[in-house]
């Protein structure tokens, strides 16, 4: 964006710079070259429209000579403010697609989101609901709950094992619901003395917690478009954007609202993540939007705004959840708490994978463990290896692994349709219908 704004050097540098750095975006991280290519692509096409426009009410106004010769300078000037072009977005969409596919082979995720957003917008079935992400989103509703979740993954497992459930790969469906797997209440951090006053004058700090979190992202949100209108009338702006500014900030904005109106594309990627790459393109005018907020307090105005950001960097950073308890832990500041549980490596963990390595090397048998420990194990394994120990997916011959979490807590997270859910595990399913066969106090083995 400083390439794009910096008219001081000559445009076709500024352009070939741009794209290059682009290409970077594409070896940096998948979605969000696509979500940029769409930016681009959006922007583009906005250019275009406006152009057309524009060169109507030129035509209607043409009365004189003069009149053409100012219309003509006018077009020439036009031109040499734009920037983006058609080759900006072709070039890394090319090389999105070139990447993706015969050079990494990674490009099945696009294939699959596409191929279901198809099958969303013009099956028979209707659509999915989306990620919970959604509410966050000014126009996102309210998200399912974790039961639903459960509920719909529960259903989809139940879909996709029944031909192989009918040939004894799978227990009966009869056994398994014996064995409830209910949503497992969320863990929040003790009240601090700090909490404890505010609780004690009828203050609910998880309430408030929740409140704050959720402020900040309509307040981002607000702040966007506020400082896009008020920039672009060019009244009271702390900044006068350049034409491609507003067509980018346009094109980034599209790609959120279809990331919250189309289900799968919040599921597989992300509203939050979406918003967060927007940023590239639309932060200048959330701060021209802030400074427009606070004009009331006149000299102090600067003063305020800074207090606002603090106010926001210290929630959304953690640092208040974490002075006030009555919130999930974060794991830059806990080692505690949700994403601790699934993402933080144990030594019992890797102690556990390396022995069942050893003991299930010559047996033609899958190693069954929850998505998360999976996913900082499997480096460890040569053996057929299935990331879910939901009751439901349990083979009849499989080997068990339940790794930290699951072993202390009972409780095991799976990721469905964009969501994390966490549920409590029934061990006594395994302890009724298999063996124990190693423990280390911190992960444990069935067979």
């Amino acid at each position: 964006m400083l390439v794009l704004t910096d008219a001081r050097r000559p445009l076709p540098l500024r352009r070939v710079v741009f794209t290059v750095l682009l290409a970077g975006v594409v070896l940096s991280h998948y979605s969000t070259i696509y979500v940029v290519v769409g930016t681009l692509a959006t922007a583009f096409a906005l250019d275009k429209a406006w152009r057309l426009v524009s060169r109507r009410r030129r035509r209607e106004q043409r009365r004189s000579r003069r009149a053409r010769r100012e219309a003509r300078h006018k077009r020439r000037e036009n031109a040499a403010l734009t920037f983006l072009t058609w080759w900006i977005v072709a070039v890394p969409a090319a090389l999105a697609l070139l990447w993706a596919g015969p050079l990494t082979h990674t490009g099945g995720q696009l294939e699959s989101t596409l191929r279901v957003v198809a099958s969303d917008l013009f099956g028979a079935g209707g659509a999915k609901g989306g990620s919970s992400d959604t509410r966050y989103s000014l126009f996102g509703g309210g998200g399912v709950t974790p039961e639903q979740r459960l509920a719909e993954y529960r259903e989809d497992t139940v879909g996709h094992t029944r031909a192989d459930r009918a040939e004894g790969e799978y227990p009966p469906l009869e056994g398994v619901s014996k064995y409830p797997t209910p949503a497992a209440e969320k863990e929040n951090l003790p009240l601090t003395t700090a909490g404890r006053a505010l609780d004690s004058v009828g203050v609910s700090v998880p309430g408030l917690n929740g409140i704050l979190r959720q402020a900040a992202a309509l307040l981002l949100q607000l702040l966007v478009l506020v400082g896009f209108v008020v920039a672009v009338r060019g009244r009271n702006s702390a900044f006068a954007p350049v034409r491609d500014q507003v067509t980018l900030t346009v094109g980034a904005l599209t790609m959120m609202a279809l990331f919250t109106l189309v289900p799968q594309l919040s599921v597989d990627y992300s509203v939050l993540r979406a918003f967060q790459q927007g940023l590239l393109f639309f932060a200048p005018f959330i701060a021209a939007g802030a400074l427009w907020a606070v004009r009331w307090a006149g000299r102090r105005a600067v003063p305020v705004l800074c207090v606002l950001v603090a106010g926001l960097l210290l929630d959304l950073t953690g640092v208040v959840p974490r002075a006030l308890g009555g919130y999930p832990a974060q794991l830059s500041l806990s080692n505690s708490g949700p994403s601790y549980d699934i993402y933080y490596p144990h030594a019992e963990d890797r102690r556990a994978a390396m022995w069942l390595n050893r003991r299930a090397g010559g047996d033609d048998v899958v190693v069954q463990t929850d998505r998360y420990s999976f996913s900082r194990l499997q480096t460890l394994f040569t053996v057929r290896t299935q990331d879910s120990v939901h009751p439901a997916l349990l083979r009849s011959q499989s080997y068990v692994l339940l790794g930290n979490t699951p072993t202390r807590k009972d409780e095991v997270t799976v990721f469905f349709r964009g969501d994390l859910v966490t549920y409590r595990y029934p061990r006594n399913l395994l302890d009724t219908t298999r063996n124990l066969i190693y423990s280390n106090e911190g992960a444990v083995i069935y067979r």
